[in-house]
């Protein structure tokens, strides 16, 4: 994909779109994407890396065999804060929720991109298990948890 851009600084929206448009339309000359069950390993090595990623950008300290263990497996390893694992398993089930409506949109959705329901949605599913989680309902009224506190389950008890 090539995006080109007049002059100094960023491309425009216009030229960005229009890249975007040529690559999509190269890749459905060629038949698409492969379906998930053709491709299962690649698109679980892209659901773990996606998930690991877009977590410690967030400041998450899981490591990728951390969270491919947790994901995977369902198993939390390592000796992290708890609100860690929350967060990873909280993205990585609602980029599987995101993963299937792109093969099978719910009734709701008006196929035409994502809409802001979708995008409440996907918020939801992202931050509620963590938010519901006794790591942030059992707090002092008023408690706000500083950056980089470290709070455990034996914290709560």
């Amino acid at each position: 994909m090539v995006i080109t851009k007049d002059g100094r600084g960023r491309p425009s929206r216009a030229s960005i779109l229009a890249a975007v448009d040529h690559a999509v339309a190269e890749l459905l000359a060629i038949g698409g994407l492969p379906r998930p069950v053709e491709a299962e390993a690649i698109w679980s090595t892209i659901w773990l890396e996606e998930a690991h990623n877009s977590t410690a950008i967030e400041g998450n300290t899981l490591r990728l065999k951390e969270v491919r263990t947790l994901l995977e497996d369902g198993r939390a390893v390592g000796d992290k804060d708890l609100k860690d694992y929350l967060e990873v398993k909280a993205y990585g089930d609602a980029a599987q929720w995101v993963y299937a409506q792109a093969l099978e949109p719910g009734s709701w959705s008006a196929g035409t991109g994502v809409t802001l329901t979708e995008l409440r949605e996907i918020h939801r599913r992202t931050v509620e298990p963590v938010w519901s989680s006794p790591l942030y309902v059992a707090l002092p009224a008023g408690h706000q948890l500083a950056d980089r506190e470290t709070l455990t389950p034996a914290d709560l008890a």
